[in-house]
């Protein structure tokens, strides 16, 4: 299951739970990134690390896939990360780091010759997942409230909290409002909404319908799109889609029956959904075209992203490190790096 955080360890087998635990030692010594740090320039690679492992790590691989930096965090501060890396968000020259379960985000400055370290904000307990960026206010969504919070990005402040009755996953900024996907229950039932939000007046201005357990939203060509993960009582997986009409607030859903995957993510035009057998095209239907489908021979896919030119795989068992994997769009493996573990997010900056 994508991105574990402490508030899922409840519907998982003790044994699964046993095993991240006794593999949470950290299995990288901080290496030096350099004489002259880390040139912001690239793309930034967010390791979540074992549940309860503290070992969480921010990586960095160049634009020309030649060199891929560990442990920028822990180089810039002396500290480790922390408890399980959850997203990645960027706004003008400042790159912020969501950890989820030690609540907090890690602000780096990206506008000189190399990276620097800002500040940590400080969210104790609120059990932080995504991030999205307007108006100069970041919106955090956190499970432990469940709600949102908002933070002014000039003071790094809590400036508001908007309490919400079910457990908000992925948020977007699109149009001036924020889509905010709900994708738990307060008893940890699978949710169906989508909500929007009016940032200015913090309330719900509507609500949408997109079937069991929307997860990763993306808004591309005046649609936003909602892949959907959702499990049965024997913690089977089942995997969906949604696509939502801001303007007239129609709603489109398909089913692709079980599987994982929730990252989404667009290339020449054209939208993939991440599974655990492969980076599958996606129809304007919202079909799987599974003949253009690309890694399906990599193992453990965890997560996906592009960096607008060719497609990063992020693979993962949680049993130790991790890898990323660069593929072109027709599904050939360009590089291959081993990062720390469960790589889960990606930003190209």
């Amino acid at each position: 299951m994508k991105r574990i955080s402490n508030s899922w360890t409840s519907l998982l087998p003790l044994a699964t739970i046993l095993i991240m635990i006794a593999a949470s030692c950290s299995l990288f010594d901080d290496q030096d990134t350099g004489e002259n740090g880390v040139n912001p320039d690239g793309i930034y690679v967010l390791c979540e690390g074992n549940f309860g492992g503290g070992n969480a790590s921010l990586w960095h691989l160049d634009k020309s896939y030649t060199e891929m930096t560990p442990n920028i965090i822990e180089h810039l501060t002396g500290d480790p990360l922390g408890d399980t890396g959850q997203s990645l968000a960027v706004a003008g020259e400042r790159l912020y780091v969501v950890v989820n379960v030690s609540s907090q985000i890690q602000v780096l400055d990206l506008s000189g010759d190399a990276v620097s370290y800002v500040s940590t904000i400080d969210l104790t307990g609120a059990g932080p997942r995504e991030m999205a960026i307007g108006n100069n206010q970041g919106y955090v969504t956190c499970w432990n409230i469940p709600g949102i919070l908002t933070i002014d990005l000039n003071s790094l402040a809590v400036t508001d909290t908007l309490e919400l009755a079910a457990i908000p996953e992925d948020i977007i900024y699109h149009d001036g409002a924020l889509y905010v996907g709900l994708i738990m229950s307060a008893d940890y039932s699978p949710d169906s909404t989508i909500i929007r939000i009016d940032p200015v007046k913090q309330s719900v201005t509507a609500t949408y319908e997109v079937g069991p357990g929307p997860q990763h939203l993306l808004a591309a060509d005046s649609v936003i799109y909602i892949s959907r993960q959702w499990y049965d009582a024997g913690y089977n997986s089942y995997q969906g889609l949604a696509a939502l009409n801001p303007v007239s607030g129609t709603v489109s859903t398909m089913e692709w029956g079980a599987g994982n995957g929730v990252d989404l993510f667009v290339v020449d035009e054209q939208l993939y959904l991440t599974t655990n057998s492969g980076i599958v095209p996606v129809a304007t239907d919202l079909n799987p075209i599974t003949d253009g489908s690309i890694g399906t021979e990599i193992e453990h896919i965890y997560s996906a992203g592009t960096d607008g030119i060719n497609v990063l795989v992020g693979t993962a068992d949680f049993n130790g490190p991790g890898q990323v994997i660069v593929l072109s769009t027709s599904g050939e493996t360009l590089t291959v790096y081993t990062v720390g573990v469960g790589p889960g997010d990606f930003l190209t900056y």
